[in-house]
């Protein structure tokens, strides 16, 4: 019972007994014995409503007893989910961030392994060039050995060739100087011949 309630009580007692006083002192004149039983029917009623009104107190000391212990334990019980959520929550993120961490182990060793993948096949590629290269210069020098053995020896054949010519040349302007003198020789014998005739 609320002490709206009690106090309601009370007034409606207390609006008892006035209205049982004012009857008992109207009827006074008429009955003495009905004054004393009225007096007694206040009394009871006074009696009654002090208990009712005790009553009514400890029933409401004992609700809010029950609802102050409600709540503590309510409170409690709020203390300890809060606990255990916020125990759960710390896991979840340790975990996750051990995961994460994990995560990020496997992609940096995996990235690692790409990049030394790709160096590898980079030297690879750069051996497989150098020996290409080295091949190409080979060849093309000895290509141009070739040529320059093929020019020399070309060179060496015009060479002689010319000599040669030269030779002939030289050997038909020796012959045809020879034939020349013979003829020259032949002309003076002939005119001294002819002088000493005379």
């Amino acid at each position: 019972m609320s002490k709206r309630q009690l106090l309601i009580a009370s007034l409606i007692a207390g609006t008892f007994a006035l209205t049982a006083c004012d009857q008992a002192k109207e009827a006074g004149d008429a009955a003495k014995g009905a004054v004393e039983k009225t007096g007694e029917v206040a009394k009871a009623t006074g009696d009654a409503v002090a208990e009712g009104t005790k009553k009514a107190v400890e029933a409401t000391g004992d609700a809010a007893k029950a609802t102050g212990e409600a709540v503590a334990d309510g409170t409690k019980k709020a203390v300890e989910a809060t606990g255990d959520a916020a125990k759960a929550t710390g896991e979840a993120v340790a975990d996750g961030t051990k995961k994460a961490v994990e995560a990020t182990g496997d992609a940096a060793k995996a990235t690692g392994e790409a990049v030394a993948e790709g160096t590898k096949k980079a030297v690879e590629a750069t051996g497989d060039a150098a020996k290409a290269t080295g091949e190409a210069v080979a060849e093309g020098t000895k290509k141009v050995a070739e040529g320059t053995k093929d020019a020399a020896k070309a060179t060496g054949e015009a060479v002689a060739d010319g000599t040669k010519k030269a030779v002939e040349k030289t050997g038909e302007a020796v012959k045809a100087t020879g034939e020349a003198g013979k003829e020259e020789v032949k002309k003076a014998e002939d005119k001294v011949e002819a002088d000493q005739k005379y």
